[in-house]
């Protein structure tokens, strides 16, 4: 609670460069310290939901949780500019003209567990290759 002051500020990230660790030094030069504070004594908790549940971001996951929530809640992913959504993923195309097509095949979607399994299989390769 040291120093509980409101105070805006932007931190402009790809869902890549979601951490703790980044959110932390992007805090160092807003906010004021003590000397001697160290990343481990900033803890960082957040109010969720009408009834201001305190949540505590306990690592990269909690936080990209939240950012990932929070941002698609209060804009839908529908009116996302092209601009945004390669910022957010940290995408280089200049158009979307540019992005690499789906290639998969036609499907029945009455098996759609196996075609959600290879999209989100497809997806998670696209990431850890990058």
């Amino acid at each position: 609670m040291y120093g509980r002051k409101s105070k805006k500020f932007q931190w402009t990230v790809t869902r890549r460069q979601i951490t703790l660790l980044a959110l932390k030094s992007r805090l160092r030069t807003c906010f004021t310290f003590p000397d001697g504070t160290e990343d481990k004594h900033i803890v960082i908790n957040r109010e969720f939901g009408n009834d201001k549940e305190i949540i505590c971001l306990a690592d990269d996951e909690d936080l990209a949780s939240v950012i990932w929530t929070q941002s698609s809640w209060t804009h839908p992913f529908s009116s996302w500019t092209f601009s945004q959504i390669n910022m957010l993923f940290g995408l280089t195309a200049d158009s979307y003209i540019d992005l690499p097509r789906f290639e998969g095949e036609l499907a029945k979607t009455t098996n759609y567990e196996k075609i959600l399994e290879h999209i989100l299989d497809t997806i998670a390769n696209i990431f850890a290759i990058g």
